[in-house]
């Protein structure tokens, strides 16, 4: 700071060493400037290295490696899987390898890891799979240099046996790489299959009727358990009206029927008489009246 910025009256400015490495206002900047503890907050902001998220340990497919899958079929063989859903897995991948032809490595693998199993526990389990490793390195295909140094080793750890587990476990995931694949086809089929799934009914046939339309309108089938009413009697009555009576009406209703249509018509005769003997009175009357006035 000069004399000559204090002799002019103005108030001191203060700045940064160096800009800020984004645009900030005015105002931001000149705030910062009075409060220089504020560019600390930069300093630790480019410093602190980016938070990257854990990658995860096992894969999104859902079929896991097949080293886990050989596990998994080691703990079934001596009954320690008890999750449904890798049991289902575990005899998948069994049925496919068996369908690749390629068992004996599956086996051998199995069988390193029982022999480790039971030599940790001090079983005499141990020289049993000890054995069976021994005679199964003719059938495996790997190097005959490995083979014959695994049987001339006196050591009988399971670190003798390293060299042929790398190569086998090589092998079954060379031949192993459609088994995903081959885990959505069957997933697929269950889904086809409504008897697999105990929520899904299976689907009835369409119905078939045992007759064609051609034989039912040739030999119309009349129900034998629809009632049929009972046969009516036409009789005629005294005026020569018909009238429809059941058959298990009696003679007296019979009667009574007759007589109350014949009181209805004598009725409407009278009736009718009455009217033309009023309209013949009317007339004549009206005939005498006429006959007085001229």
């Amino acid at each position: 700071m000069t004399n000559n910025q204090l002799d002019s009256g103005n108030s001191p400015i203060m700045t940064t060493a160096s800009p800020p490495p984004y645009i900030v206002s005015p105002k931001t900047y000149y705030a910062k400037s009075r409060h220089p503890n504020y560019s600390s907050l930069d300093q630790t902001i480019q410093s602190q290295p980016q938070s990257r998220t854990a990658t995860p340990s096992r894969s999104s497919s859902p079929v896991p490696p097949v080293e886990e899958l050989v596990y998994d079929c080691f703990l079934h063989s001596i009954g320690k899987l008890q999750d449904p859903n890798r049991i289902k897995m575990t005899q998948a991948f069994t049925d496919y390898v068996s369908k690749t032809h390629i068992t004996e490595n599956l086996d051998f693998l199995v069988n390193l890891l029982k022999y480790q199993h039971w030599l940790e526990q001090i079983h005499e389990a141990s020289q049993l799979y000890y054995h069976k490793l021994v005679n199964s390195l003719s059938d495996l295909n790997i190097s005959h240099q490995i083979s014959q140094e695994i049987i001339a080793s006196e050591d009988k750890s399971p670190m003798v046996f390293a060299k042929a587990r790398k190569q086998v476990m090589q092998l079954l995931m060379e031949n192993c790489t459609e088994f995903g694949s081959y885990v959505r086809k069957q997933l697929r089929e269950e889904l086809r299959t409504p008897q697999d799934s105990p929520n899904l009914s299976p689907i009835s046939p369409p119905f078939s009727p045992t007759f064609s339309p051609t034989e039912l309108r040739n030999n119309p089938v009349v129900p034998s358990n629809i009632p049929r009413s009972k046969p009516r009697n036409i009789t005629t009555v005294s005026n020569g009206t018909k009238s429809a009576l059941n058959s298990n009406q009696t003679s007296a209703e019979v009667s009574s029927n007759s007589s109350s249509v014949s009181s209805t018509t004598s009725f409407l005769g009278q009736l009718k008489i009455g009217k033309e003997a009023t309209a013949t009175t009317s007339s004549s009357s009206s005939l005498k009246f006429w006959s007085r006035k001229k």
